[in-house]
């Protein structure tokens, strides 16, 4: 008998240590900012007497950044059910003082649940929001309630930025319940060309490999700015025509003749005198044209180039597909630099293009990045394969 009156009396210290909140502090806090409290609010909305409150015992499972040594009962909203003159309505509200009333995993749990109860019962649901947004501590798991308990009638759609933007018990939880996550990946400069290409085919028009090299370097992987630009084409040039050099020139600003693409080229058929009158353009105009940009393409020729030597099928199409490339214009440059570029002199290339980027970075050298980046075309372009300049 002692043991039940001591739970009961333990029950009744939670429930006031519940009712609190935040605490005394952060209500007052509340109170000066001219807002009521959760409780509160649910009392002046409610039928006297009619609420009764369900999870009020609930706390968050985090354990990120510390947060297991700060748990609040009810963890940051008061859910239940009362009436309205009489009709059952079900309520949430969030409470400020608990976390700023934000979201995480357990909170997003206690609503559904109450909306769920709601439409068994056939009952409105009526939410009070005082929120500072998502629970930071919990990431995107702190949506996770809601992807596990959706509401059949609602599409939500989240889009999530960043590396690990949607977390492991987030994506657990919407694939349960039926949901899809579609991963857009970021485009690199092998794979943005093929993107470029299957607009334009989408726009109705066509497009030259020489012009959308072009377009290439110029939106690079922003797809805001190829949207644009393509647009631009299509009313200037008119549904089903083609896009040729000229017009990208034209229209876009684009030299058709002064080009990372030109440069890439030029070095891939070892075309000295071509190479350098871009290489003296570009140092014109190196803010156009920063070599920290122009070096990961010319890593990317010769690491074709490797990656063609090595290809299990040396057929056209057994090196398209090793290199992952959709159309054989893809495969011109690197088809190039094998008449002129060694297994061994590419692999000698690849390891000095690394050094010019760290030393054009300010690693290990002061010289002028443009001054490294002239050494590192002597070096390529150099019929002897001898190191013209050290880097």
């Amino acid at each position: 008998m002692s043991n039940q009156i001591e739970k009961i009396q333990e029950l009744i210290a939670l429930r006031e240590k519940a009712r609190i909140g935040g605490g005394e502090k952060a209500i007052e806090k509340q109170h000066e900012r001219g807002k009521y409290t959760a409780r509160e609010r649910i009392a002046q909305l409610l039928d006297e007497g009619s609420f009764e409150e369900l999870d009020m015992f609930v706390t968050h499972r985090c354990h990120n950044f510390g947060q297991e040594k700060k748990t609040f009962l009810g963890d940051g909203v008061v859910t239940g059910y009362g009436t309205i003159d009489g009709r059952l309505v079900y309520v949430f509200a969030q409470d400020f003082t608990e976390f700023g009333g934000s979201l995480s995993e357990t909170m997003a749990l206690k609503i559904c649940k109450i909306m769920d109860m709601a439409m068994k019962m056939g009952a409105p649901v009526i939410g009070l929001n005082d929120s500072g947004g998502a629970r930071i501590q919990e990431g995107i798991n702190a949506l996770a309630g809601y992807a596990a308990n959706p509401n059949p009638s609602t599409v939500l759609c989240l889009c999530c930025r960043g590396k690990k933007a949607a977390g492991a018990d987030f994506l657990k939880a919407l694939r349960a319940s039926g949901g899809v996550a579609f991963e857009s990946v970021k485009l690199n400069d092998r794979t943005v060309g093929t993107v470029v290409a299957d607009f334009i085919k989408e726009k109705g028009l066509s497009v030259e490999p020489k012009a959308l090299n072009m377009l290439c370097e110029f939106v690079g992987t922003d797809l805001s700015r190829l949207y644009n630009e393509v647009d631009k084409l299509t009313v200037s040039l008119g549904a089903g025509a083609a896009i040729t050099p000229e017009a990208v020139e034209r229209n876009i600003g684009v030299s058709k003749e002064y080009n990372s693409f030109e440069l890439i080229s030029a070095i891939a058929n070892r075309d000295v005198e071509r190479t350098l009158k871009i290489y003296y353009n570009f140092r014109g105009n190196p803010k156009a044209h920063p070599v920290q940009m122009i070096a990961p393409l010319i890593f990317n020729l010769f690491a074709n180039v490797l990656g063609a030597y090595y290809a299990s099928d040396r057929s056209e199409r057994g090196i398209m597909a090793e290199l992952g490339f959709r159309s054989p214009w893809q495969l011109k440059d690197v088809k190039a630099a094998m008449q002129h570029f060694g297994p061994w002199q590419t692999i000698e290339i690849i390891d000095l293009i690394r050094r010019f980027d760290g030393a054009s970075k300010g690693n290990g050298s002061r010289q002028d990045p443009y001054a490294l980046f002239l050494d590192l075309l002597i070096h390529i372009l150099n019929p002897l394969g001898q190191k013209a300049v050290q880097l």
